[in-house]
């Protein structure tokens, strides 16, 4: 029998820390069969669901950016029968699902895993479903499957490193830091580049929130030259002495409305001054621990490919199985 099935990228991040049954910290996303095609839409959110709880059992964390590294989830209806029991119909099948790490960007394949599983209902899909209920993903044979993947994704960082770092830098330059982030973050923690990474993940961050800043100043001087200096304040809000020059350029914003406000504004800009006066305090607290300073630049990095990657359209896939 031949099955065709149409995958969508649903990227999640998966982030497995150091506990005892992998070594390092590696990033994947998840690719699970999805619409048109042979397999339902509940039938692969089944699937979707099982995996990521897999995952989740194996100290595996989720969240939402693309990166480089994917576990493709592949679904091969082995056999499918009718049996017809009076006016009552069942349908029966045997399916293997197959789980491959693989590189999303040059299709190789680092580690794979299949598992047999068959069930049945009164259709095709509800007998799938059936099937998919049947797998079971907490044996050592996934666990293994993970475990070669992450070895062999560890080694390819190591070994390609520079270019990595370039693509990240190339994607920087030309102003889609979103997608340089999601770059830089898929480096595993423990390979000798994650610290490269790391270092280059706080240089984009800072000019990405130097060129947001000064989109925030330009946009609050606008306000100010309309008279709406309450707006003006609040979209600076955010800016802190972390950013040097354009934390003077926020400063002086708050000053020049300061002097222009009206009594009828007095309330929404005693807010919004608060607002201003409290961020700058906290980046100042910030600035005065070092290691804090690191862990908020990789987080504020995530949020941000969280972001960009949450709103673009989901990526279709065409996977053709053959028995």
């Amino acid at each position: 029998m031949r099955s065709t099935l149409f995958l969508k990228t649903i990227c999640v991040l998966l982030a497995v820390p150091s506990l005892s049954a992998f070594a390092a910290s590696f990033v994947v996303g998840v690719l699970v069969p999805g619409q048109p095609g042979s397999l339902e839409a509940a039938s692969r959110q089944r699937l979707e669901t099982k995996l990521t709880a897999a995952l989740s059992s194996a100290g595996v964390s989720a969240a939402t950016f693309e990166t480089r590294f994917v576990v493709f989830a592949g679904l091969d209806v082995r056999r499918e029968e009718t049996a017809e029991a009076g006016l009552t119909r069942i349908i029966t099948v045997s399916i293997d699902t197959t789980f491959h790490l693989q590189d999303s960007k040059t299709k190789a394949v680092f580690s794979s895993f299949t598992q047999a599983s068959s069930g049945g209902g009164f259709n095709r899909g509800e007998a799938i479903a059936s099937a998919l209920e049947k797998l079971d993903l907490s044996g050592p044979g996934f666990r293994e499957f993970l475990r070669t993947g992450e070895s062999k994704v560890v080694a390819f960082y190591k070994q390609n490193c520079g270019s990595i770092l370039a693509d990240a830098t190339a994607h920087a330059s030309m102003g889609r830091r979103e997608e340089a982030f999601a770059i830089l973050l898929g480096v595993p923690d423990v390979s000798e580049c994650s610290s490269r990474a790391r270092a280059q993940v706080g240089r984009i961050l800072d000019e990405h929130r130097r060129a947001q800043c000064e989109k925030a100043t330009s946009m609050a001087r606008a306000d100010l030259a309309r008279g709406d200096y309450v707006s003006a304040v609040r979209k600076v809000g955010s800016i802190g002495p972390s950013l040097g020059s354009c934390f003077m350029k926020a400063q002086e914003i708050v000053s020049i409305a300061e002097t222009r406000i009206t009594e009828k504004e007095i309330r929404e800009w005693q807010e919004a001054r608060r607002r201003f006066d409290e961020n700058a305090q906290f980046s100042r607290e910030v600035l005065r621990k070092e290691a804090a300073l690191e862990e908020k630049r990789i987080d504020a990095a995530r949020a941000i490919a969280e972001a960009y990657y949450s709103s673009r359209p989901a990526v279709e896939v065409n996977a053709i199985i053959v028995r």
